[in-house]
């Protein structure tokens, strides 16, 4: 691990050290979680064939220490694999207001907000490609009953990787609700600036374990900065439900010309139960 996010893991552990410490014994709650997700495909390709598999996409084991509207400690990491360790300190500021220490998911989409436990999608959606993930970072969050708004400064992650610094922010709004049902609009923006002038971003073709890419960029060396957009929609009616999404992502580049790309997804569920 590299010094600097060996610095930036031992200050946040002190701090989560001291909160624990501070709160009375018989207050703290303790909470194991657990989130499980298998993958079976299978592929008859014309021209280019690829593998069948059946595999854990995700194993995410953890657990939550808190105090009940005060503080929250989480710890999780993925035996799979596939996604970042999580560990975060959640402090309860005002009703409705919390602030985020530490390595958590950072604000930038629906679908990254959902994706460990709520997904629609059994395969992941190309949108996801210009996620930000779980980085180091620190968050504020601010939920009233029909808006949402979270910012974070965002840097590396904790394993040294995503060697870039920024600022993310997304709001949601609820504009129609009719008991169960609702009408949900949000919008996110992100700005990072990379640190070696270099900078990528692929997708996979739907699928988490296919061995190549339906889209890649490469290297994009000279990169200076990295700026996203994305909007989303999401429509919930009993057993209906539509979600839609679109991001859009400029890499700036000092002797080259500036990469953009665009990403969209949609999704029309009903669910039985």
């Amino acid at each position: 691990m590299r010094p600097a996010p060996l610095r930036s893991t031992t200050a946040f552990a002190t701090l989560a050290t001291a909160v624990l410490l501070a709160a009375p014994a018989s207050a703290v709650e303790f909470k194991p979680t657990l989130s499980l997700m298998a993958d079976g495909t299978w592929i008859d390709g014309d021209t280019t064939p690829d593998e069948d598999y059946v595999r854990m996409r995700r194993a995410r084991v953890g657990f939550d220490v808190g105090t009940k509207g005060q503080w929250l400690f989480r710890v999780e990491h993925d035996l799979a694999d596939r996604s970042a360790p999580e560990v975060s300190l959640q402090l309860t500021l005002a009703e409705g207001d919390t602030l985020w220490l530490g390595q958590f998911k950072q604000p930038f989409l629906l679908e990254d907000a959902m994706s460990d436990k709520q997904t629609p999608f059994l395969e992941p959606a190309l949108s996801g490609a210009f996620v930000l993930g779980r980085r180091l970072g620190v968050g504020f969050q601010r939920v009233r009953e029909d808006w949402t708004w979270t910012t974070a400064v965002v840097g590396q992650r904790a394993d040294g990787t995503q060697e870039r610094v920024g600022v993310t922010s997304r709001a949601t709004r609820v504009l129609w609700r009719d008991g169960d049902a609702f009408l949900h609009v949000g919008g996110s923006a992100a700005l990072e600036a990379t640190e070696h002038g270099t900078f990528s971003v692929s997708a996979r073709p739907e699928s988490y374990f296919a061995s190549r890419n339906v889209a890649s960029t490469g290297a994009l060396a000279g990169t200076d900065r990295v700026g996203r957009l994305g909007a989303e929609l999401l429509w919930i009616d009993g057993p209906t439900s539509l979600q839609a999404e679109v991001a859009a992502l400029r890499a700036t580049r000092e002797a080259a010309p500036d990469f953009t790309g665009t990403a969209a997804s949609a999704v029309l569920g009903w669910s039985p139960t």
